[in-house]
């Protein structure tokens, strides 16, 4: 996960940060950055200058959302940023 500037995280939300579920989904996260057929802008954040990364704004969710299901979400995801011609 990239270093959000001026950002603090819970000790909940380190934790989650560190397991193997989160790597997993940063993984995921990466991949659909790199495939053209998702739409994976940045988005503005007043915590940073420069807006928030695909990747950090999704991975701070579901930091935020223990309860949620990380495949369930990461599926929805796709579905939803996918770009249809």
């Amino acid at each position: 996960m990239n270093v959000i500037t001026g950002r603090r995280f819970t000790v909940r939300q380190q934790a989650f940060f560190k397991t193997d579920e989160a790597k997993k989904a940063t993984a995921q996260l990466k991949l659909m950055l790199n495939d053209p057929i998702y739409n994976t802008r940045e988005t503005y954040s007043s915590n940073s200058e420069a807006g928030t990364s695909y990747i950090d704004k999704h991975m701070i969710y579901l930091s935020e959302h223990p309860n949620i299901s990380v495949q369930h979400y990461l599926a929805n995801l796709r579905l939803k940023t996918k770009i249809r011609i």
